[in-house]
């Protein structure tokens, strides 16, 4: 019989396997658009990699190699083979751990490695970290969380293809409320909680930032 406290290992450790493919794979398309916008860039050229990954503060350390159709993850002796359609065009990816299905929902995309991920039903604030940015976290000075649920976030640079909603409109949680295109490919942006629109900061056709608001809610 699986002890409480081993089910919940194996699941943090799944969940470390796989916040690592979505990191890389999120990486790999940021550098694609910023080769595609011609800013000199350097190509990774890297077939593994050293992750680690906070869940809830608790550190995670992985190591990472590429393998056909997803990543292979290394995770304190264990093995955890990540594959499936890893795209951003939907926050559902239907992904197979060790050949076993998963589901995980990408709530947010706030940049810099940082997530809210849910996954078997909880939503984790996740941050995937290689080595040099760990070590140098270890020096700096905690920021005080900002609460971002009210905000819909461009979660990379791209341009606005719609905006389903208005100023005073009603959305629940997790609806899609905007479109973003980014390197020819269509992602679904959805709010993190149900509320009232209290602004919207751009219109269909505006290009976007990384990071920009673009809808509020109350």
């Amino acid at each position: 019989m699986v002890s409480k406290a081993s089910s919940f290992l194996l699941e943090s450790q799944e969940l470390t396997a796989l916040a690592c493919a979505v990191y890389l794979k999120d990486q790999s398309r940021s550098r694609n658009f910023i080769n595609q916008s011609r800013i000199p860039h350097v190509k990774d050229t890297r077939s593994s990699w050293s992750l680690n990954v906070l869940i809830n503060k608790v550190r995670f350390h992985a190591k990472v190699s590429k393998i056909q159709d997803g990543y292979k993850v290394l995770i304190a002796g264990d093995i955890f083979e990540v594959k499936g359609n890893l795209s951003f065009i939907s926050p559902l990816m239907d992904l197979t751990v060790n050949g076993e299905q998963r589901l995980l929902q990408l709530n947010q995309r706030l940049g810099g490695g940082s997530y809210d991920i849910r996954y078997y039903g909880n939503v984790y604030p996740l941050n995937v970290l290689d080595d040099v940015a760990y070590e140098f976290s270890q020096y700096m000075l905690e920021k005080k969380k900002v609460d971002t649920s009210s905000l819909v976030l461009a979660p990379m640079p791209g341009i606005l293809k719609s905006v389903g909603v208005a100023a005073g409109d009603m959305v629940a949680e997790h609806q899609e409320v905007c479109v973003l295109e980014a390197m020819k490919m269509q992602n679904s942006l959805v709010s993190a909680k149900g509320g009232k629109v209290k602004k919207v900061n751009f219109t269909m056709g505006d290009t976007v930032n990384e990071g920009d608001t673009i809808v509020e809610l109350e």
